[in-house]
């Protein structure tokens, strides 16, 4: 089953979700690049359910905010789905790392080639460093938004530390890619306590953070994302009442810039036993290719 528990996200007033992704798209050609495909490299769309523009070589995916995990699930199936048809793509992916050949760097436009998405800030002043990736060598993030009246200057930090201490910490856990990949990943890219504030609406009230650290592999089931929404709705129960202990937080930290399995923090998250078994049925996925077959239950009638 996919996780379906909103009840927390009730007793935070008007929280929104929402998310922005990278993925890379493959036809039966090979890999399709934005570029090519004359996707401009900037969002059009910010009044749809998802719009579809690039980020360098990745195609990234930004969808309309919800107060449900169950509402960015619809939105994100319209837009794989849209991807789908309107390019005839047999393989998503959203690698933590991946590499762009040569010939299509040195073709590439400038504005594709500059590293996007930056800068991000850290929480813990201890930044990854985009520009240090080797050439051809990208990275896909999965930015979760989290954003609501009772969020604001004085509590978002403890937003994003209780994010890594959720979120990240239990991604690091049932991720199905290599260890290695995720750890290199985390060097230019998505380290623990990555993030960025935003304003949600013209007038600069909404206020808001994008938590930063997972890839674009999140995206791979339906299962994964729904855990990780889920996790962001406890995540804004629990910050409006403090941050987490320290030594929590930087164990937390230190199982998402290492990549660790263990799941050392799980036993320390309190979380009732049937969530504690869903982790590990996630865990136990292993999908690393998008499985747009399992994303059909979320297509709007």
């Amino acid at each position: 089953m996919v996780v379906k528990r909103e009840r927390r996200s009730e007793s935070v007033k008007d929280l929104q979700l929402g998310l922005d992704t990278e993925l890379v798209a493959a036809t039966q050609h090979g890999v399709l690049y934005p570029h090519v495909a004359k996707i401009p490299q900037e969002r059009v769309d910010t009044t749809g359910l998802f719009d579809w523009h690039g980020d360098g070589y990745a195609w990234e995916l930004c969808v309309a905010p919800s107060r449900t995990p169950s509402g960015i699930m619809v939105n994100v199936a319209s837009g794989l789905f849209d991807l789908h048809r309107s390019w005839a793509t047999t393989r998503l992916v959203g690698p933590s790392l991946y590499a762009v050949p040569a010939r299509v760097v040195r073709e590439a436009p400038r504005e594709v080639k500059k590293l996007g998405c930056m800068p991000s800030l850290n929480l813990y002043a201890k930044p990854a460093i985009p520009k240090g990736l080797p050439g051809g060598q990208r990275t896909t993030g999965c930015h979760i938004h989290m954003s609501s009246p009772e969020i604001n200057k004085s509590n978002y930090r403890q937003m994003i530390a209780w994010s890594d201490v959720l979120i990240g910490s239990v991604w690091s856990h049932v991720s199905p890619e290599s260890q290695l990949d995720e750890r290199t990943r985390r060097k230019y890219y998505g380290k623990a306590g990555e993030y960025r504030v935003r304003f949600y609406d013209e007038d600069m009230l909404l206020f808001g953070v994008e938590y930063r650290t997972l890839p674009g592999t999140v995206l791979h089931h339906p299962a994964y994302l729904s855990l990780m929404l889920y996790l962001a709705t406890e995540v804004a129960q629990r910050a409006r009442y403090g941050g987490p202990i320290e030594s929590l937080q930087q164990e937390a930290a230190r199982s998402i810039d290492r990549a660790d399995r263990r799941g050392l923090v799980l036993p320390l998250l309190d979380l009732d036993q049937d969530m504690m078994e869903e982790i590990e049925r996630v865990r136990n996925l292993k999908y690393r290719t998008v499985d747009l077959a399992s994303w059909k239950q979320y297509l709007p009638a």
